[in-house]
């Protein structure tokens, strides 16, 4: 009985499902979209494992996959559903944070399917990168319908982390699971390229998205750093932080170059040549890392 509560979360597999050996089976939701009844769920599980069995039994279905994978599915995204509006995701991130605090055993679990769902939703981000490099200016609609649903999964992922990492007893076992790491990629594999970077930073460009992406992301997983970073060794931030920035000057030395080697043809496109002008205001990598102390001192 426990067992048929638990797994209305996914579709079962099918017998095709199980003879090709597919893995991702039964993970897709098939709740509809009601904000009451994804509030109530980490609360029926939580009852649910109240008992010695009823604990088995959640950990044997291991619900928390689906569950997650809501926050990233677009038939809960708008435009199609505005079931996970008005802090809905804070809500479940509360309830599941409450779960891996009173049932032993879950935490694992938990922390393996957030970050399972932030590598997903970096996926769909650098998927979304590629599309939008190769329409460079001519982005489509459905381009943009597709940049405003990722948008709403990194806010939904920054806030389930917010509630579940104020707890210091549970950085470790995210860290340990590739969580901070992860972290890092939902800001890099997710923000937008190219020209459509532009429209979203610059509101000369498009005054409708200006800052549409970082005002939200950024503010949103803010809240996820802090918790990681106020309560982790001081040496594992500074390791990961230098990790990520030597990451980012590399690839924007690459960017830089791809762009210098754009000097050299005499037959720029119209194109070319504003890129051309933009290459003016990037600095050199290698004079803000050879700075010495005394030179970077006011």
């Amino acid at each position: 009985m426990v067992q048929g509560k638990i797994s209305f979360l996914r579709k079962p597999a099918t017998d095709k499902d199980i003879n090709d050996n597919n893995h991702n089976s039964g993970k897709e939701p098939i709740l509809p979209p009601i904000p009451e009844l994804i509030m109530a769920i980490p609360n029926v599980l939580a009852a649910l494992a109240l008992t010695e069995d009823g604990a088995k039994a959640v950990k044997a279905a291991n619900p928390f996959p689906a569950l997650i994978s809501l926050l990233y599915n677009p038939q809960y995204a708008m435009p199609a559903s505005r079931c996970l509006l008005n802090e809905l995701t804070a809500i479940v991130g509360t309830g599941l944070e409450e779960i891996m605090r009173h049932v032993e055993g879950v935490k694992p679990l938990l922390m393996q399917a957030i970050v399972d769902a932030m590598n997903k939703v970096c996926e769909i981000g650098r998927e979304l990168q590629a599309q939008e490099r190769a329409a460079g200016r001519h982005i489509t609609p459905e381009l943009e319908l597709q940049r405003s649903c990722l948008i709403q999964y990194v806010l939904n992922m920054g806030q389930l982390l917010e509630q579940v990492l104020h707890n210091e007893d549970h950085i470790g076992p995210f860290c340990e699971a590739g969580g901070l790491k992860t972290l890092f990629g939902l800001y890099m594999d997710t923000r937008p390229l190219g020209w459509n970077f532009l429209s979203h930073v610059s509101p000369l460009s498009a005054i409708a998205v200006s800052t549409l992406h970082h005002a939200t992301v950024e503010d949103s997983l803010t809240g996820a750093f802090k918790c990681v970073f106020l309560k982790l060794e001081p040496k594992h931030v500074l390791t990961a932080m230098s990790e990520q920035a030597e990451s980012s000057l590399a690839e924007l030395d690459a960017s830089r170059q791809e762009l210098q080697s754009l000097s050299d043809d005499n037959a720029m496109s119209d194109e070319e040549g504003q890129d051309m002008e933009l290459l003016q205001l990037l600095p050199a990598t290698g004079d803000l890392t050879e700075l010495s102390d005394a030179e970077m001192e006011p």
